[in-house]
């Protein structure tokens, strides 16, 4: 809120701006107002250049040529974009983390069932050994 004000008092400070809206019929100077300000309330961005500074004027490139590093001073479209990537990498990795707990407490599950199963297994081997011990010995008896 106070940086709406804050925009509002600049423009009417500044004589020039403040001439051109009022030479301008009223429905042209809430169309001039608008372009001043972006969606979200911001001055709007310069518009961007096709040349580069330093193809303009043999002056030295402002940024240093490393891909991974940002320009002194993004336009407001860059920081948009910026943000919109930003949250859609956190929703993405928030949805992977999800899969991966999933398929975690899946395999947990799973585990658990074998392990349920092995112990059966080895009950039911018991019971076998103890049989075959058993008939075993009843055989040796018949044997003797």
């Amino acid at each position: 809120m106070g940086s709406e004000k804050r925009q509002i008092n600049l423009e009417k400070d500044d004589p020039d701006i403040q001439k051109t809206i009022m030479s301008q019929p009223k429905q042209k100077r809430q169309a001039t107002k608008a372009k001043k300000h972006n969606f979200f309330g911001q001055k709007a961005a310069p518009t961007k250049q096709t040349t580069q500074p330093h193809q303009q004027d043999g002056g030295e490139e402002s940024h240093d040529g490393n891909p991974f590093t940002e320009p002194a001073d993004p336009t407001m479209e860059e920081q948009v974009t910026k943000q919109f990537l930003l949250e859609q990498l956190e929703v993405f990795s928030s949805k992977m983390m999800a899969g991966w707990t999933a398929g975690l407490s899946g395999l947990k599950k799973d585990i658990g069932e074998l392990g349920a199963r092995t112990s059966r297994v080895e009950e039911r081997m018991e019971e076998t050994q103890g049989a075959h011990n058993q008939l075993a010995g009843q055989k040796d008896n018949l044997t003797h």
